[in-house]
């Protein structure tokens, strides 16, 4: 996976977004699945929390609206 400025080498993001911008997802927060003992466990998206435990859903942009 490759990172941004924001995340390690191994694609886990380190520094949240500083603004989101609707039109620009290099500004969205991005978690990847690492398991159930991983960030994207730590959402508040109940629906993609539960897909932690599978291999379908490998990583998410996250645009917070509110």
């Amino acid at each position: 996976m490759s990172s941004c400025k924001r995340c390690r080498p191994d694609g886990t993001q380190y520094i949240k977004a500083p603004a989101m911008l609707y039109g620009d997802t290099s500004s969205w927060n991005h978690f990847v699945n690492t398991g159930e003992k991983g960030p994207l466990n730590q959402i508040q998206d109940l629906l993609l929390r539960q897909e932690t435990g599978e291999q379908d859903v490998s990583a998410i942009f996250q645009y917070i609206s509110h």
